[in-house]
């Protein structure tokens, strides 16, 4: 009896561990994903964006916004490092740009020069809570 309590509670575990959900963006040429399902993400804080990318956002830049034109985010999955290296040749890597609905601060105090491009924990924590009014991506690989 003991034994067959063990076997239950081990397939329960692992019905339960494979049933959890999985990240929309898991690989980054999953990126486009973001774009067709934007529903999903639009008028909701940025930080469910971000919990639905699996590989690790190395860089960000952020724009404002002026009352012309909305604020956004930049995201690249390359380190700054392959940045630059397009930058160089007049390119862009794999883009995940996010529109924001409200104005804000793009800070990058407490950031070298050398750093300043980074997207750090503290970045998605201080951003996190704003709203996404659109999704696109760009230069796919």
């Amino acid at each position: 009896m003991k034994f067959l309590s063990k076997i239950f509670t081990l397939l329960f575990l692992l019905g339960v561990s494979s049933c959890q959900a999985q990240k929309m963006v898991q690989k980054t040429s999953d990126a486009k994903k973001l774009e067709i399902n934007k529903n999903q993400f639009v008028g909701k804080p940025l930080s469910i964006l971000l919990k639905e990318i699996g590989p690790k956002i190395e860089t960000a830049l952020g724009s404002p916004g002026t009352n012309e034109r909305p604020g956004f985010f930049n995201f690249y999955f390359a380190p700054k490092e392959e940045y630059d290296k397009y930058r160089a040749q007049d390119k862009f890597p794999l883009t995940i740009k996010v529109y924001i609905k409200e104005s804000f601060e793009w800070n990058k105090k407490g950031k070298t020069k050398d750093n300043w491009l980074n997207w750090i924990k503290d970045d998605e924590e201080k951003y996190g809570g704003l709203i996404v009014a659109d999704v696109k991506v760009y230069n796919e690989n």
